[in-house]
Formats: structure tokens, sequence, C-alpha cells
């Protein structure tokens, strides 16, 4: 067997031998220690500068180490594979990374209703007053109904990876003037993700009614009670997930080389490896892409723009393109009632069985958790997405350090149930309040006065058991929207330095750069700077 072709096929067998080695079982075996603080964030404001998205359920982080962001190819382009005279025309780098979000109230209010990151809440309304969220939709019910407070979140992301690229050149012209090539990349990763939770309240003066044993008094353990199966906050505790974070594949060819320019392209496919969300928690930590295989293709290639030769140096413009298309797997999601925020938290009746139980049993506190009703298999495409870095690259001597922009592209996430929507007795069906069986179809999170006394003020009430089948959720009042991530754009600056030994045998490189990516007054992208210092040879 020809001996530059042992080496790729090692790595290729190992490579593919790794996703079901890594992959394992995306949710917590345990429950998170969830400990919320006491005060509350300053400014109660709603920075509708800020905030174009919120009530959002699930969060869609871009993950580090991917083809061409800065951290991938700064210092470890093309001319890697070949540093080497009469090599095996082989390269490989180790890459460290780490990164932290900024602008945590800004993401916070992606997640919370009314792009508000402050929330009112009170276990009382009147027709003078409606809180943010009334307490007893989040089985709030104390002696004498008297909980009031304000709730506040911070949210952020912290990550720590190594990253291997290795990239192999064969089949060249004898010139060295085209050939093609192959590579595989993959970062382990470690994800952090943490939701700050303020509450400032008269919880811990406050006893349970003893009508609902199974009641809290704070918002806090509302967030955290066992009923509930999805859509928990836990608060201010380390939420991470450690996995290998998608493999890429690559074919590509080098169609010109000479001394001033270059360019190359490429086929490829993204081999998922990473964790796919359960929807137990609310901003779950995801290493990679969310368990989407995806193909990709994309093109490189870079122009000498000045070149002092008396003193070996030079400035190059490089860029780089990259298009992939991720195809949709099935996925734990939660969503709201159509235009009405946060309305997964309402209690509803399962069914009209449970209905007739509550009437039956006189039972005002009767009902499921809507949370666990509006969370369900849904089948998710991410679709396409496609990201461009540009760079000025001087090179002086073994030098070489870099300026340059990336922007990013994603379309918005399709969903749909995987699974039909009940009809008829079998549907669940808000709450009346009140309870006993009655329904109330128009209830909103904020327990506003008008909507909940409704039923009540009705010359012959007719949202009750009898009428269950015409007052279900259809489907038709779902806003699946919600559970899906909205399309960005997103924009990145980054610098890097390193220097390079290619007079040994086997070329050394390193190299060291930050990044900073950021969206303009939006909430979809996560804010975050990464740094990263790498190193590697040729062979």
């Amino acid at each position: 067997m020809n001996k530059r072709l042992v080496l790729p096929l090692v790595l290729a067998s190992i490579m593919s031998y790794l996703p079901p080695l890594i992959a394992k079982d995306c949710c917590p075996k345990t429950c998170y220690t969830s400990c919320c603080k006491s005060g509350c964030c300053p400014t109660p404001c709603t920075d509708t500068c800020s905030c174009d998205t919120s009530s959002k359920t699930f969060f869609y982080v871009r993950p580090l180490y991917q083809s061409v962001r800065p951290e991938l190819i700064a210092g470890f382009r093309n001319e890697r594979d070949r540093a080497r005279e009469d090599g095996k025309g082989g390269a490989l780098d180790f890459v460290l990374f780490g990164s932290e979000s900024t602008k945590d109230r800004r993401l916070a209010s992606y997640f919370m209703p009314y792009c508000k990151t402050t929330l009112v809440v009170s276990e009382q309304t009147s027709e003078n007053f409606t809180p943010d969220l009334l307490a007893t939709n989040f089985n709030i019910h104390t002696v004498d109904e008297s909980y009031t407070g304000t709730i506040c979140f911070e949210m952020g992301q912290s990550a720590v990876g190594l990253g291997i690229h290795y990239k192999q050149r064969f089949t060249w012209t004898d010139d060295d003037m085209r050939g093609g090539w192959f590579s595989f990349s993959a970062p382990i990763t470690n994800v952090r993700n943490k939701v700050t939770m303020y509450e400032n309240s008269n919880s811990a003066d406050l006893t349970v009614n003893p009508d609902t044993p199974t009641a809290v008094t704070s918002m806090c353990a509302a967030f955290n009670q066992l009923g509930w199966n999805y859509g928990r906050i836990a608060a201010n505790a380390n939420m991470g997930k450690t996995g290998l974070a998608d493999i890429e594949a690559k074919l590509g060819y080098e169609w010109l080389i000479c001394e001033k320019t270059h360019i190359a392209g490429y086929i490829g496919a993204l081999i998922p490896t990473g964790n796919k969300p359960c929807g137990r928690y609310v901003f779950e930590p995801i290493v990679g892409h969310g368990g989407y295989a995806g193909l990709m293709w994309g093109a490189d290639g870079g122009y000498q723009l000045w070149t002092d030769d008396e003193r070996e140096r030079n400035i190059s413009f490089e860029w780089a393109a990259h298009g992939q298309y991720l195809f949709g797997n099935t996925q734990k999601r939660s969503f709201d009632l159509v235009n009405r925020p946060w309305s997964r938290y309402l209690d509803v009746y399962a069914n009209k069985e449970q209905a007739q139980t509550a009437l039956g049993t006189g039972s005002q506190f009767l009902a499921t958790p809507g949370i666990n009703v509006f969370t369900r298999d849904m089948k998710v495409t991410p679709g396409f997405n496609g990201n461009a870095t540009t760079a000025f690259v001087l090179s002086a001597g073994g030098f070489q350090g870099e300026m340059g922009y990336n922007v990013y592209a994603r379309q918005s996430e399709y969903v749909k149930l995987s699974c039909p929507w009940p009809t008829g007795d079998n549907a669940p069906a808000l709450k009346d309040i009140d309870g006993v069986g009655n329904l109330n179809p128009f209830r909103t999170i904020d327990g506003n006065f008008y909507l909940e006394t409704l039923p009540a003020v009705q010359p012959i009430n007719p949202f009750t058991i009898t009428n269950y089948a015409n007052y279900s959720i259809k489907e038709t009042d779902l806003n699946l929207r919600s559970a899906a991530h909205p399309a960005f754009i997103a924009h990145m600056l980054h610098a890097a330095l390193g220097y390079r030994w290619d007079d040994l045998k086997y070329p050394v490189h390193i190299n060291g750069g930050a990044s900073y990516e950021f969206a303009l007054n939006k909430n979809t992208t996560l804010n975050h700077w990464v740094a990263w210092f790498k190193g590697g040879f040729s062979f």
C-alpha cells in the first residue's frame, strides 16, 4: 500500500467510529441545583432598541471552530500543506480556544415575554392593576393570596475547547500548480450556559394553601417544580455539556497556485456528533449544531497586493466563503399559543376526561401544567446558512499578522409537529382560574382581570365541559414559530499574530488571536468574544 495513504486512511477510520462512541443521551440525569439571588436588576424597563424578538423557547448559538471562522483558518491556510519541500503534502493544526458572551440582558429578552428582563409578579389582579405574570399561573397558591414580587434575568454562555484540523494533498500535477486535497476538522468543546435570576418578593413570609400541597411560594421554586417536565429555569446553576462538536469532512481541489494568487474549492459533509435539545431547561447547553447532518461547499483564495522582495515582506488579501445546508431531525421544543407570550405555562386540562374529573370532585386546582402539553416532538429543519471571511495578511520573514472581518447569515428554522395535534375530547383546553371543569379559552399569562372574569359575567357561561370540543385548543391556535430560532445576520472582527519556521525539517507554525461576534441592535445573536492559541506542523 502507498505509504502516503496510510495516515489518511487511519484518521478517516477513527473519525467514522467517533459519532456512535461520543453521542450520549441529551437529557441531564439529575436536576441542576437552582438558587435564586435576592435583590433585583436595575432599570426595570423594556429596551426596545435591542429587542426585536421575545417569548422564544429555543436559542441557536453558532458553534465555534467551524468552517472559515478565524479560529479555524488564521495561520493555517492553504500554504501549510505544502510548507515542507518534497514532503508528504500533509499538515496538522491544534487549537485551544475559549469564549465568553456579552450583552447578557439582551439575550434574556429573547426568552422573556414583552421584551422585558424584569417582570412584576403578583397573586392578585384588579381592574386597575395587571402584573406581568399572574403568580397562580405558576402554581403559587398561598393562604391569603398575597404573593408579590419582581423577578429579573440575565443569560450568558462560556465555552472552551480543543480543535484538531488535518489537511492532506493528493494527485498533484508535476508543476505543483493544481491538485486535490481532503481535510477533517473537529473540536472537543465544553459549553456552559447560565441563567442569572433575581427574585425580590415576600415569599419568606408566606404559607402554601393547604388545599394544594404541591404549590410553591416563590417564582424560583415555581420554575423548578417537580410537576414540570420541561421549560424549567435553573437559576444561577452552571448547566454544562462536553462533547465532540461535529466533524467537518471536505474534499477539495486547488485550481490555481502561482506566485501572487491562489484559488481553491471544495465540497463536504457535516457529521453530527453533538447533542440535541431536549427542552427540559430554558437555554440548555448544546454542543455543535444540534445533531443535524449537513452538506457543505465553499471556495477560498488570495492575491498578493504588495511585495518587498529585498526584505521578504508582502501584504495579501485572503478570502474564504462557505455554504451549508443542514437536514432536519426530531427535537423536543416548547411553543406558545398565537399572540399569547408565555402561554405555554398556563394550566390546562389535558383532555375532557381530566375536566370531568375536576367537575366531579369539585376541584379548583386539578390540572396539567401547560408546559408539559405545549412541549412536543417537532421536526426541525435549519436549512441554509453561510459565512464569509476576508482578511489582510502581512508576512515578514517568519512573522505573520492579520486583521479581518466575517459575516454569517442563517435562515429561519422551519418547525412542524411530528405527530398530529389531538382533536375533540382528546385535545387539551385552557382551564378556568376557578377550575371545577370550566374552561377559559381567552386566558393570558398576566391574569388580565377582564379576561379572567369573562366566563363569570356571561348571561349563560358557554365555557363549560358541555362545550369542551368547541373551546379546546386547536392546532391553528398554536404559535409554532415561537419554537423556532428566527433568521439572523452576525458580524465578526478578528486579529491574529503568528510565526512560522519553514526551514525546519518539519515546518512548524504558531498563531494566536481574538475575535468579537455581534449583531446590530438584535437579540437573536450571541454577542461574544473568542480567543485562541494554536500550533502545528507540516510533513
